[in-house]
């Protein structure tokens, strides 16, 4: 195979994987949004950004990512989100809306987004 042949296999191949890694994505929703229409969210993959805070119960410390209008989504597991309280994150998860929980989201991956 000639060197234009082997780049052209190697721009075929990355822009397959491209595609293939945009759609593996969860879609991006504000925390208002989902929690406007968590019902409609319920089990479904998706990716948010908020600020960390930390709450404390009966039970003991929990977090949630709010926005400026404080709008809510608890995230777990806590130890996942508890070293960025205070700064804005990204995260990915599952959403799911739980009787008596609330909001949550099942953090698969956290990246520090702001200050």
């Amino acid at each position: 195979m000639g060197q234009r042949s082997t780049a052209q296999a190697l721009a075929a191949v990355g822009l397959l994987l491209g595609v293939l890694l945009a759609g593996c994505s969860a879609p991006h929703h504000s925390l208002a949004a989902l929690t406007e229409h968590q019902d409609a969210y319920d089990g479904q993959a998706v990716s948010t950004s908020g600020t960390v805070r930390r709450f404390e119960d009966p039970s003991g410390p929990y977090f949630v990512l709010e926005d400026e209008d404080g709008n809510r989504v608890e995230v777990t597991p806590a130890n996942d989100v508890s070293g960025y309280v205070g700064q804005t994150v990204s995260v990915t998860g599952r959403f799911r809306v739980d009787p008596q929980l609330g909001r949550l989201i099942t953090v698969e991956t956290v990246s520090a987004s702001g200050p």
